[in-house]
């Protein structure tokens, strides 16, 4: 039996519908909120008239705007149709709403985890090298087509600030002011910090930037980066910039591709192999002894009442273990593991007849998401991946 349909009853059809009257309408009349003729009558009058007026204020090419501003900004369908409507269909200050209602999205969400992403690349020449971290929730958020774009966007922009980092020595890793990094300015004028925050607004994800790094070739020397398995050009989960030096004298012009193609070697390696340092002596004192005290404390946890002397000894043998494992020039060569890395660059530098040594004058290495904690802990066998890939080609 029928029963008299409440205000709050056909409310919730409007609601359960998306505020498509009609399709209220059609709801009701399929028993989905059973109620009487006459209340489904006067439902469908106030639907009706709902509709008449609601397309009163749509102009002929509605749809039209509709799908540009879409496609223009990323925006949910919900969002763009409120807003063109609110703005009496006018499309720049329907974009304007947009950006600001996905600028207070961004805000909301500026507190939640963000561990994925990418690191992208960008490179001027062979003289000069940006890298940047921007973060996401999800891995699928990470891997879109705006993402990508986005962080593309902002390692070409990062290579605007060279200026800023004139004073950093040339050769070696220089990171860029945070501050500074995020009010650089896109292509359309933007910075990267409001390009984070429009996305974030669009994907309904927080988009942060986390860091960024300029490399600069020093004299006589190149700079070279290496993307591992890159989900778009210059951008994917890992990525290794390696500056090279010949110490004294030109090299020579037949020789520089052959310099070009170690730099690019070795930066593969780098990230494969997790290459930390270029070296015990260029490793900062700080690092040295936090991984001492790490591993001072595994060794007192696994060999209890061990005297001090013998567990100094053990300790001591495992930071040195450890240094060769993270630091570049004591690590065998990924691609011919009978030649650590220095052995290797001596050799280079004989074969490329140069008047003294050639040296990594810089090392970075970056993966998404490292030092942040994660939800799962798989991990994968980068060195692994690189070696297949080497052998493969």
């Amino acid at each position: 039996m029928l029963r008299q349909c409440s205000t709050a009853l056909v409310r919730s059809a409007f609601i359960g519908s998306q505020w498509q009257p009609f399709a209220a309408v059609a709801a009701i009349s399929a028993g989905s909120w059973p109620c009487s003729a006459a209340s489904l009558r006067k439902a469908s009058t106030a639907a009706a008239d709902t509709s008449r007026n609601y397309s009163a204020g749509m102009p002929a090419n509605a749809m039209d705007l509709i799908k540009e501003l879409r496609k223009t900004s990323g925006a949910p369908i919900a969002d763009v149709k409120s807003c063109l409507a609110a703005a009496s269909w006018d499309m720049d200050a329907a974009m304007e709403a947009l950006r600001l209602k996905g600028l207070a999205a961004a805000v909301k969400k500026a507190s939640r985890h963000a561990s994925e992403g990418l690191v992208a690349v960008a490179q001027l020449g062979h003289e000069l090298v940006s890298v940047v971290e921007i973060n996401s929730e999800t891995d699928f958020v990470g891997r879109s087509a705006p993402f990508q774009q986005l962080a593309a966007a902002a390692a070409q922009a990062t290579l605007s600030l060279a200026p800023q980092a004139a004073a950093a020595a040339a050769g070696q890793v220089h990171e860029v002011d945070f501050q500074q990094l995020a009010a650089a300015r896109l292509a359309d004028g933007s910075s990267i910090e409001e390009g984070c925050a429009l996305l974030a607004g669009q994907v309904r994800e927080n988009i942060a930037l986390r860091r960024g790094y300029l490399v600069r070739a020093a004299p006589h020397g190149v700079v070279c980066s290496y993307v591992h398995m890159p989900v778009a050009p210059g951008a994917g989960r890992i990525a290794a910039v390696v500056a090279l030096q010949a110490e004294n004298g030109h090299v020579q012009q037949a020789a520089q591709a052959q310099l070009l193609q170690l730099g690019s070697h070795l930066a593969m390696h780098s990230a494969g192999m997790n290459s930390q340092y270029v070296s015990r002596q260029a490793m900062p004192q700080a690092a040295l002894e936090a991984a001492r005290a790490d591993l001072a404390s595994a060794a007192e946890a696994q060999m209890p009442g061990k005297p001090s002397e013998v567990l100094a000894k053990i300790v001591d043998g495992k930071v040195a273990k450890w240094c060769k494992d993270v630091c570049l020039l004591d690590q065998k060569y990924i691609l011919d593991d009978s030649l650590t890395i220095a052995q290797l660059l001596k050799q280079q530098a004989q074969q490329l007849e140069l008047q003294g040594r050639l040296q990594v004058s810089g090392l970075l290495r970056l993966q998404v998401g490292e030092g942040l904690h994660r939800d799962d802990d798989g991990t994968l066998d980068f060195a692994a991946e690189v070696a297949a890939m080497a052998g493969s080609k």
